[in-house]
């Protein structure tokens, strides 16, 4: 049986973040992981439009402002890949409520294990 490669874009300001990401990806067996990173939101754009991906990855470090333009940009230009936030408490949930009603779902990053990884990326990409 031959395993799925998944590409993933994830989209972080934080090399230190995206490495913890990166890293708890290389723990599920169920898929294979194709890995690009972003560090500012416009590059992402045209990545994210690009078709390439099967899951988006956003980090909520970002200011809320901006992640909101960064999804109705993506919105504007029909890009289907599912996104999820990647939040940094639950606190931060209530500030990105708009946000995350926008996207297909999110994690919370202090708690953030390769299962709740792997189960987000099944759900996305079976909303997809």
């Amino acid at each position: 049986m031959q395993i799925q490669t998944i590409q993933i874009l994830i989209v972080v300001p934080d090399r230190a973040d995206f490495r913890k990401v990166e890293d708890l990806l290389h723990r599920i067996d169920k898929w294979r992981f194709k890995v690009q990173g972003a560090s500012d939101l416009d590059a992402a754009i045209g990545e994210a439009n690009s078709g390439n991906y099967d899951i988006i990855l956003v980090d909520d470090y970002f200011d809320q402002g901006d992640v909101s333009k960064f999804l109705a940009e993506l919105e504007k230009e029909a890009c289907a890949t599912p996104i999820v936030l990647l939040v940094s408490n639950h606190e931060r949930l209530t500030d990105f409520e708009e946000v995350i009603a926008k996207t297909a779902g999110y994690l919370e990053k202090h708690t953030l294990g390769a299962r709740q990884l792997e189960r987000s990326i099944q759900d996305a990409i079976a909303l997809s």
